[in-house]
């Protein structure tokens, strides 16, 4: 952030002083909101994120990320350092630029269970869904028919289906195909 230069006062006055004082504040309250935005930026995602310096530091985590660093942090150090050269298997690499030109990389290591139960939240908040649908909805987007659903659930097969009806009534979807595909093209 640059700041216009300071008032042609006297060097060293006290209305500088002040001046000086509420830029301080003023750039700490803006890295202040910066980390919290990046925080939950990371926090958004599907899998455990980090953000690594050029010197290879890791400058920012997610909670994810921060409990797999507490658990391992030398297979975790070996995952990030073959992410950072583009042979990280489930890891994904992206190269971040800086306002100020600095460089880095944000690593995302994919979780697929993570992924999925953020995507089944997204889908029970946008279509309204009650606890009871959103655990349907689960087996449904894996594929399972009502059969197996009911029995998983240990329900009858009747309960299934007024379910998956008023799931498709709330998403206002004509067929279950057309759910399943939602539910899946849905970030």
């Amino acid at each position: 952030m640059r700041c216009p230069p300071l008032s042609r006062r006297r060097r060293g006055s006290t209305s500088d002083l002040r001046e000086l004082r509420t830029r301080l504040r003023a750039a700490e309250d803006a890295r202040r909101i910066a980390e919290v935005a990046l925080s939950a930026t990371l926090d958004a995602l599907a899998g455990d994120a980090f953000v690594v310096a050029p010197d290879g530091c890791v400058s920012a985590l997610d909670a994810a990320a921060r409990a797999a660093l507490d658990a391992d942090s030398g297979a975790l150090a070996r995952d990030l350092a073959r992410a950072a050269t583009g042979d990280g298997g489930d890891s994904v690499l992206v190269r971040a630029v800086g306002v100020d030109g600095s460089g880095g990389h944000v690593v995302l290591r994919v979780n697929p269970r993570r992924a999925f139960a953020m995507r089944l939240e997204r889908a029970a908040r946008v279509w309204q869904l009650t606890a009871r649908h959103t655990d349907v909805a689960a087996l449904l987007v894996r594929g399972l028919c009502n059969k197996e659903i009911a029995a998983r659930l240990d329900c009858a097969v009747h309960t299934i289906e007024l379910h998956v009806t008023e799931m498709l009534r709330r998403s206002r979807l004509a067929t279950r195909a057309a759910l399943i595909a939602a539910f899946w093209s849905e970030g």
